[in-house]
């Protein structure tokens, strides 16, 4: 998607500093939507984002179509709500290690979801990638569903956990002696 007479590499740096700044300009506008409509809300809403940007990304086929498709990335804070939750739900003495696990299954993520992606556009299909990662997020649309409520800036109590990401993981259990 390179226009005639013009450097890639200048394209490349110029659409990830586009990127960077609508990312930029929409981190305070995530935080405010949290606080003002919850988590589970605030999650639907990112990963809406999300999808909208990556089905943008597949069906673009010019310079123009790839800044379009990160204007919708605006939104796509969602290690930011997640960590907004383990800050509100998890007990302060785990909370750290909660985090540290929170941060390791993001950068998994960060690096298969592009890895897979490169893998799937050297097969000659170079949309699929973006495909598969607008159905991933639709997908965590319809599963934040079903995320607790909580009432945004009217919650002064913490959210029902789901699943405990505190707590420490459980020793494997001893065999017991034969008899």
């Amino acid at each position: 998607l390179q226009r005639p007479g013009t450097d890639a590499a200048a394209n490349y740096a110029a659409l990830r500093s586009f990127f960077a700044f609508v990312q930029f300009i929409g981190a305070p506008i995530v935080g405010y939507l949290l606080d003002q409509v919850g988590s589970r809300n605030a999650f639907m809403a990112v990963f809406m984002a999300s999808a909208l940007s990556y089905e943008l990304l597949a069906r673009c086929d010019s310079l123009e179509g790839l800044y379009l498709s990160k204007l919708p990335s605006m939104l796509q804070h969602g290690f930011l709500v997640a960590q907004a939750v383990v800050a509100k739900v998890v007990p302060a003495e785990r909370r750290v290690s909660a985090l540290g696990r929170l941060m390791m299954m993001y950068t998994i993520g960060a690096t298969v979801g592009p890895a897979l992606g490169g893998h799937l556009g050297a097969k000659g299909d170079f949309r699929l990638g973006a495909r598969l990662a607008a159905a991933g997020s639709i997908l965590s649309v319809v599963l934040s569903y079903f995320l607790p409520v909580d009432g945004g800036k009217d919650d002064k109590e913490k959210p029902a956990s789901v699943v405990d990401i505190s707590a420490p993981a459980p020793a494997p259990a001893a065999a017991a002696p034969a008899a």
